[in-house]
């Protein structure tokens, strides 16, 4: 009794697994194997293209680094930070400027 309910059990998880792909990829895969074409070749050209967004997860740029740098340094802000060259284990020092990543959801569309 139990070995036919664990070959049923068995039998409902692999028959999707065996099934066959969806008929249109299954055409498209085909004619595009018979016609002799290639999908990408390596030796072609990379092309060019714009981005419709900007990168949320690009790289801080030198410029951002240094302007970050000079607020967060200036008097006025009143931070009682130290410049790292002359700063003590005692001392308030920022020592690494960077991006923080945010989880994708997060991000705005």
């Amino acid at each position: 009794m139990f070995a036919k309910h664990l070959l049923a059990a068995l039998a409902a998880v692999a028959l999707p697994v065996l099934a066959r792909p969806e008929p249109d990829l299954w055409r498209r895969a085909m004619s595009l194997a018979s016609s002799g074409t290639s999908t990408c070749g390596l030796s072609d050209e990379a092309p060019y293209v714009k981005a419709p967004k900007t990168n949320p997860w690009a790289p801080i740029t030198t410029a951002d680094v240094k302007a970050v740098w000079a607020f967060i340094h200036a008097p006025e802000q009143g931070l009682n930070l130290t410049d790292p060259t002359n700063a003590t284990l005692t001392d308030n020092y920022v020592f690494w400027v960077d991006t923080l990543r945010t989880h994708p959801y997060l991000t705005p569309p």
